[in-house]
């Protein structure tokens, strides 16, 4: 059990890593490691994911999606489409959509906020002037506090493990969740944007499907802990 709980972890973190450089700046290296590296690598760390249904139910089109996006003039748009995409850009995108949706109630989290999440878990890296309209950073912070619950799960270190699942519950349910769908639907309707919509479509749904896990995961880990006590 606990080996498979580690592999989890690490595959999980892995992904969110994945993500996190898919929205980095471009350059020619990062896009043929994203053709490669990243379309392989998404499927075979999927694989480790058992709890996440609805994610490894939508990976394989999703994929498919992407591989079509990026090749032959794709990896050209793709350049083109990020030099528009900026953390500002994202922002834009974000607000009209949700202005235009007359049931979102999407919450404009500012750098400050985020800041001092970050700061509670230990990290001194504050997020850019949009908060976590700044995917990649977002997404990385995730990365990082994966990284942490793998290794304190296979050290046993139950409180911290608990600490580490509960800050990824928060951090995905309070500030990243909620506007991943916003994004999608805005990033859909740039026609300049479609590949990012793609990768905005992917995160969506691994994040959506790793915030349950979590949840159970945290609930699991609080049965075991009150049983010890």
């Amino acid at each position: 059990m606990e080996g498979i709980l580690l592999n989890a972890s690490l595959a999980r973190s892995w992904i969110y890593k994945l993500l996190a450089m898919s929205f980095m700046p471009p350059t020619p290296s990062r896009i043929r490691w994203l053709h490669t590296v990243f379309l392989t690598g998404m499927a075979s760390e999927g694989d480790k994911l058992p709890e996440h249904g609805e994610f490894r139910r939508n990976l394989p089109s999703l994929l498919l999606e992407l591989r079509l996006a990026l090749e032959g003039s794709g990896v050209r748009e793709l350049l083109k489409a990020h030099r528009k995409l900026s953390s500002p850009r994202i922002a834009t995108v974000l607000r009209k959509t949700a202005e235009e949706d007359a049931q979102s109630s999407l919450p404009l989290w500012s750098a400050p906020d985020v800041g001092d999440f970050y700061r509670s878990c230990g990290f001194a890296a504050i997020p850019g002037p949009e908060g976590t309209r700044d995917l990649a950073v977002a997404l990385e912070f995730v990365y990082a506090l994966a990284v942490r619950e793998a290794r304190s799960s296979h050290e046993e270190r139950l409180t911290e493990t608990g600490f580490n699942l509960f800050s990824q519950t928060q951090f995905l349910e309070k500030y990243v969740c909620p506007w991943l769908p916003i994004l999608v639907r805005g990033l859909r309707s740039q026609k300049d944007l479609q590949q990012y919509a793609s990768l905005a479509c992917l995160t969506r749904s691994f994040a959506q499907s790793d915030l349950e896990y979590l949840k159970s995961r945290f609930a699991f880990l609080e049965v075991i802990r009150v049983a010890g006590h």
